[in-house]
């Protein structure tokens, strides 16, 4: 059942997307010329904005992988503790 429910929303996903992009084309808010030349500005800046989300993407992961690594250490460190706290008792 659930793979007939998500064949459903795909297909009605796709059919959607097809109407719109048609309708965009069909009726567009600006000249032919001046979509086209907005349509290259976006299509030029892709590597930019790429270079920017891995970017950022790194310096997220490399912040979160040192805090992943401080809390490692800490807690090691407390198990440590209550292991000594164990064996005196």
């Amino acid at each position: 059942m659930s793979n007939k429910c998500s064949g459903v929303f795909i297909s009605g996903f796709l059919i959607g997307t097809a109407i719109g992009a048609l309708t965009g084309l069909l009726f567009p808010p600006r000249k032919g010329s001046s979509n086209r030349a907005l349509l290259q500005k976006s299509v030029c800046s892709i590597p930019n904005i790429a270079e920017y989300l891995s970017t950022i993407m790194n310096i997220k992961a490399h912040k979160i992988s040192h805090r992943l690594l401080s809390n490692c250490d800490d807690t090691w460190e407390r198990l440590q503790e209550g292991n000594r706290f164990w064996h005196y008792c």
